[in-house]
């Protein structure tokens, strides 16, 4: 079994944020695999949808944790249905990256995110990670104001495409091959 987690921040204020990419994904994934939700569970402190992938059993989840805590509800997830950690995929957005540019990677450092340095701190930093870049020329914002910003119409339009491409090539995050979801998703 598989766990894909988006990392963002509950509440209508958020939504359409920078820092909401990953909800967007893991909204995205249930939509077009015609997923179920499962539960919004304090149990969890996700909402959590279940059911299949290309023939994988997988489980989706968006922490509502807010971003700071996100590894507090990938943990109880984690824990629960005993999902090993080369087995977790975390979806989230990546200030040091060019919006929409994405990178697909096992392990590594924080590069500042609360939401990964809080999963790091709860299940270590061994899982794989899908970072999407959101940061644009010339962005002039502090970084905790640009992640909670909204997306511009050029900006969300890249956006969506990008996520698009990323789940018409799940399949390659599935089976963990890095380098042909690299050359699929051509940046």
């Amino acid at each position: 079994m598989f766990l894909l987690v988006g990392l963002g921040n509950t509440g209508k204020k958020y939504e359409d944020t920078r820092h909401n990419v990953g909800f967007k994904i893991i909204d995205h994934l249930v939509k077009t695999n015609g997923l179920e939700k499962f539960s919004v569970s304090n149990k969890f402190r996700s909402t959590i949808f279940k059911g299949k992938i290309l023939d994988n059993a997988v489980i989706l989840c968006k922490p509502t944790t807010m971003m700071n805590c996100s590894g507090e509800a990938v943990r109880l997830v984690k824990e629960f249905y005993k999902i090993n950690n080369e087995d977790i995929f975390i979806f989230h957005d990546e200030l040091d990256l060019v919006l929409p540019k994405v990178k697909f990677k096992y392990s590594g450092g924080s590069a500042g995110h609360n939401g990964i340095k809080s999963i790091d701190k709860n299940i270590s930093n061994k899982y794989f990670r899908i970072r999407i870049g959101i940061n644009i020329p010339n962005n002039k914002l502090s970084a905790d104001k640009f992640v909670l910003a909204q997306f511009n119409k050029y900006e969300k339009k890249e956006i969506n495409t990008k996520i698009n491409i990323i789940e018409k090539n799940i399949n390659y995050i599935l089976s963990k091959d890095i380098n042909s979801f690299m050359s699929s998703i051509s940046n």
